[in-house]
């Protein structure tokens, strides 16, 4: 999924995606440039595509999809260190 499937959300939706994403990435200390960052993006986008949901919701399912991501041992193949390791 290209980042560019959120061009076709609404606004509003945009707005949701990206509170998601934003906080999933706070709780779990991840850059959202990151590429766990990027993964949680295209999950939450194709929440977004599949259904209509408030960002409440979105942020739930985002969470439990990506636990299961790393429990099934899906890696995020990141290079860059979490939130709480990186340098300034």
């Amino acid at each position: 999924m290209s980042l560019l499937n959120l061009l076709s959300l609404e606004d509003d939706q945009i707005e949701i995606v990206t509170g998601a994403v934003r906080r999933w990435c706070e709780e779990n200390r991840h850059s959202v440039n990151s590429q766990a960052g990027r993964q949680a993006m295209e999950v939450a986008i194709s929440l977004a595509v599949s259904q209509r949901t408030d960002q409440s919701k979105l942020e739930s399912l985002l969470a439990k999809l990506m636990k299961v991501r790393a429990i099934s041992g899906i890696s995020y193949g990141d290079d860059s260190p979490p939130i709480a390791n990186a340098r300034h």
